[in-house]
């Protein structure tokens, strides 16, 4: 048993496997099964109102839903610090707007690795939805949704390194594939985010940027707490959903 747990590529464990390995190292101390390997939706959702400044953040990401192509790219930047607090364990990991710069450097990036990770999908649904039948439709529908998690793993790659080259390669798969109950998580609470956005519907078009605003805040943390414990680290530890 042990020894099998030392066999094969580091890559290829399962954050239980990666866990395991460290405490027989004597790297890390054995936690709680649960405190560990725990999603939280709840505080995926509520930790953009724990930040003091929460109004003035995201409002300013709303706004720059408003600015086509520079703000996009602010925008994906922004998420991508996001996303690397968490990763980071960071305790308020809604970033600061101080690094614009930055945010638009780190939107080109998530750009390409969007753009190169989209490719094979593009050509996958594009033969099913070609069938022109629903069950092939439905498949398709089914596809990018897993899909997304892929690419969002591989966002978490290159938040976390900042570099491209490290998020186009076999890792995000992997990460996705070797921890699905995890990641079944995250595009339950993506929907869940997806359906709360529509909630600014009532206030036309300014209510739908800010709703939007905070379910893209709650998604990416969420994404973040799923490549954590991907990685075999500590989950966020708050009130349970």
């Amino acid at each position: 048993m042990v020894d099998s747990l030392y066999s094969g590529s580091p890559v290829g464990r399962t954050a239980y496997e990666r866990r395991a390995v460290a405490i027989l190292d004597g790297i890390s101390e054995p936690v709680s099964l649960n405190e560990e390997t725990t999603m939280n939706i709840g505080q995926a959702f509520s930790f953009t109102f724990q930040d003091p400044a929460w109004i003035r953040k995201i409002l300013i990401l709303a706004v720059l839903f408003f600015i086509p192509i520079i703000g996009w790219l602010i925008i994906g930047g922004y998420l991508l610090r996001l996303l690397r607090n968490v990763i980071n364990g960071d305790p308020q990991p809604l970033p600061e707007w101080d690094d614009w710069g930055g945010d638009i450097a780190g939107g080109l990036k998530a750009l390409v690795v969007g753009f190169i990770w989209g490719i094979p999908l593009w050509i996958i649904t594009g033969v099913l939805n070609s069938g022109d039948s629903f069950l092939l439709s439905l498949i398709s529908s089914l596809v990018s949704i897993v899909y997304g998690t892929i690419q969002l793993s591989a966002m978490g790659d290159l938040a976390r390194n900042g570099n491209i080259a490290d998020a186009l390669n076999a890792r995000p798969l992997q990460r996705v594939l070797n921890n699905f109950s995890i990641w079944l998580v995250y595009i339950v609470g993506a929907f869940i985010f997806a359906l709360f956005s529509l909630v600014g519907l009532i206030g036309l078009v300014i209510g739908i940027v800010f709703t939007l605003a905070i379910a893209l805040s709650a998604t990416m943390h969420l994404g973040g707490q799923a490549y954590r414990l991907s990685e075999g680290q500590a989950a966020p530890v708050a009130a349970r959903f």
